[in-house]
């Protein structure tokens, strides 16, 4: 498929680890006033709430963004899908996305676009134009730009994964990003933890090293993936996430060093084996602190996986939007929200 030998590869990881350390750029995202690494969430509960009943949606908007600015998020990472806002050429419809953003910038946060959905009518070649017209319209109210979420999986990306094909809408967005007046940091793979391929996925290792082979890493500031642990574990050098870690710093090192690290979705549900909400809300902080503690402090942004869940029991979900009594909505925190409150609140 194009990719160098594993002999080629690792005997050049190797070399990295003897030679001098690599050099790392300057962090992408702003520290937080406490000097740590920006904790936010991934969320989709306000986008999925304006589709739902746009004309009541404001009020849980604020809500929404309410109960994360109290938890100590200083970044949220929102979907924005090409199609809703340019669903034919020449239209644009920005109205719910300049609600969710504004929401966000309002209370101290800036936003992590993930831009993915490509409309019907268009193609690669309509990408840059899309890309440098979101930039142009948020500016500094957003952290940055992630280019399409888990495309190493069939279910995001559409079809098979194809990371070749990836790397040109990649390569595509960049150019627009950097067209625009406020230059933005862009983030490219947007990984899931793949650990096989099967059904269209690819795993998370083989695709990044194919999409670097096939250049994207003069297409991206940022390397984004997504580090679930998948149990407690998450020092032993054989564990997920360990494992998810190493992987992804063996390919950046070998292929682009200066490379800094999103970990742009992350969290642990309860539908894991033996994770109680007492055990979620203990390792959803030792996460962030196995990271933080990480040598080679190359990580810009913590976003764990989800603030508010839309419906259904709760998983990954820290916590639901409620109507109290008099209608207006309600966030009703799990143990997981109060311990990552408890964290990140001071300090913002």
């Amino acid at each position: 498929m194009g990719m160098r030998s594993p002999i080629a590869f690792f005997a050049a990881v190797l070399a990295a680890f003897i030679c001098a350390a690599p050099a790392i750029a300057a962090p992408t995202v702003p520290l937080r006033t406490d000097g740590r690494i920006p904790v936010g969430f991934n969320e989709d509960y306000s986008l999925t709430r304006i589709w739902a009943d746009s004309a009541t949606a404001n009020p849980w908007v604020a809500a929404d963004a309410d109960a994360a600015a109290a938890a100590g998020a200083t970044v949220s990472r929102t979907p924005l899908y090409w199609r809703g806002v340019q669903p034919t050429r020449g239209a644009w419809n920005w109205g719910t996305y300049d609600r969710i953003v504004n929401a966000y910038a309002a209370r101290g946060m800036r936003v992590i676009v993930n831009v993915s959905g490509t409309p019907d009518w268009a193609g690669v070649d309509d990408f840059p134009a899309f890309v440098t017209a979101v930039a142009n319209r948020y500016g500094s109210k957003l952290a940055g730009i992630e280019i399409y979420n888990e495309p190493n999986s069939a279910k995001y990306w559409g079809a098979p994964a194809d990371p070749e094909f990836y790397k040109q809408v990649l390569c595509a967005g960049y150019s627009g990003a950097k067209a625009a007046t406020v230059k933005l940091p862009v983030a490219g793979g947007s990984l899931a933890p793949n650990m096989a391929n099967a059904n269209g996925d690819i795993r998370m290792d083989q695709y990044l090293s194919r999409m670097l082979y096939a250049g994207a890493a003069s297409c991206m500031d940022v390397i984004s993936f997504h580090p679930y642990p998948f149990s407690t574990d998450l020092t032993s050098p054989t564990s997920m996430f360990q494992t998810e870690f190493s992987q992804v710093r063996a390919l950046r090192d070998y292929y682009k060093p200066s490379l800094r690290l999103w970990v742009s979705e992350t969290g642990l549900g309860l539908q894991t084996a033996g994770v109680t909400p007492a055990v979620q809300a203990a390792t959803i902080p030792a996460i962030y602190d196995t990271i933080a503690a990480m040598p080679q402090h190359d990580v810009d942004v913590v976003v764990v996986h989800t603030l508010v869940q839309s419906s259904g029991t709760l998983n990954y979900g820290l916590g639901q939007l409620v109507p109290d009594a008099s209608g207006a909505p309600s966030f009703l925190p799990t143990p997981g929200y109060s311990a990552i409150q408890s964290r990140f609140a001071d300090g913002r």
